[in-house]
């Protein structure tokens, strides 16, 4: 009896063992599996660097608002030179951001996003109308569109002629290179369309404060597809797409409908949601997200699995930009710029509430070795209830 019990209990430790072996840590190290979610598991690395870019224009309330790059070497941040609703700057790179140089200075001004159409074509949205440029920011211009109070959001051209852009009042599209911009009469969402993402000449989407829009017909005619609001949006392709809606992460696979994403954060039971600000996917699996409780976070299989990136400081990353998947730039809330050549490198995997993939995995490990341990003690139950009394059957000693 004593031996079988040995037997049974060795067996026991031996599940209970191979079970947490192929647990995943919380850190995100794994000891023998190598799939997690039936996706190939990427063992942690070195974190990022981030570096923090000098430049002459961080002063006190300095407010950037976009960052954009088109190569290795040349990008443009849009900022605030100021804490007032005003004084936009548009500052100029050609070596990377090692050295920032001012192209343009407006003090009734408040800019927002960047359209980068060529080296020499840019577009920004600014108050009352747009700044726009087609000798690469030696010289800026200013086309002012609808009241004088209005304030313009996002915008977004899919070749040199064809754009759109959204105010706090009005959609406005052009056909003609921004030469003139036609009023769309069919926004009729009291919404104002931050950002803006076409996959062609027809098909775009549209994110405002209340929600994610959809046109089929190269805006002439919305629709509205998610009751989220929030500040970007990146495509992989004509059906999938992935969008921030303040705290909120949304993901399209099927060209139609958004689905709301367990967020990522740094306690699998947080107190407070993170606020998101910024998104970029350059394909199905690399993609990063920006925002205050984790500055920038990088995923490297399609959003399964999140890690965050080191920072030299702590601040909300206002908008970001990758080349590709090693090197990318960032802008802070607190007026810094900042680089990174290891976009791709993993830092603290993060949590994704009680739905994480490490999460089920712990649970479902300890619902198994519940069922082995009850199982071996219920077989015990019955071997000792099949086991005959030797001393009841015993003849009697007369």
């Amino acid at each position: 009896m004593k031996k079988r019990f040995e037997r049974s209990t060795t067996r026991l430790l031996a599940w209970v063992a191979l079970l947490f072996i192929l647990t995943p840590t919380a850190s995100g190290v794994v000891f023998l599996s190598t799939t997690i979610t039936g996706l190939s598991f990427i063992p942690a690395q070195s974190e990022a660097i981030w570096e923090i870019l000098e430049h002459d224009y961080v002063v006190n309330g300095a407010s950037p608002r976009d960052i954009k790059f088109i190569n290795a070497t040349h990008g443009w941040v849009i900022s605030q030179n100021g804490s007032s609703l005003g004084d936009g700057i548009i500052l100029h790179t050609q070596n990377g951001g090692d050295s920032w140089q001012l192209q343009h200075a407006n003090k009734s001004q408040y800019y927002r996003e960047i359209m980068i159409i060529d080296e020499r074509t840019l577009w920004v949205t600014g108050r009352n109308g747009l700044c726009h440029t087609e000798d690469g920011g030696l010289s800026w211009n200013m086309t002012y569109l609808g009241d004088t109070n209005d304030a313009f959001y996002g915008i977004y051209f899919i070749n040199r002629t064809h754009g759109w852009t959204g105010s706090s009042l009005y959609l406005y599209k052009t056909c003609d290179a921004g030469l003139s911009w036609e009023h769309v009469d069919n926004w009729t969402f009291s919404d104002k369309a931050r950002n803006f993402y076409f996959t062609s000449a027809n098909e775009g989407w549209a994110i405002g404060f209340y929600g994610i829009y959809h046109t089929g017909d190269g805006g002439d005619t919305w629709e509205k597809s998610f009751n989220r609001g929030g500040w970007s949006m990146s495509f992989v392709n004509e059906n999938e797409g992935w969008a921030v809606c303040d705290s909120v992460l949304a993901h399209m696979v099927d060209g139609s409908s958004w689905v709301e994403q367990a967020l990522p954060q740094t306690s699998p039971i947080p107190l407070l949601s993170p606020y998101l600000t910024d998104i970029i996917f350059l394909d199905k699996n690399n993609g990063w997200i920006a925002g205050d409780e984790t500055e920038v976070a990088y995923t490297p299989n399609g959003g399964w699995d999140w890690y965050s990136q080191e920072f030299p400081i702590d601040v909300r990353v206002k908008a970001m930009d990758f080349i590709n998947v090693t090197h990318g730039w960032a802008v802070g809330s607190d007026g810094n710029i900042f680089r990174t050549s290891h976009g791709n490198s993993l830092g603290k995997r993060l949590w994704t509430g009680m739905t994480d993939p490490l999460i089920l995995t712990v649970v479902g490990a300890f619902v198994a070795v519940v069922g082995i341990v009850s199982g071996a003690l219920i077989r015990l139950r019955r071997k000792r209830r099949t086991i005959p009394n030797l001393a009841s059957e015993s003849p009697g000693i007369e």
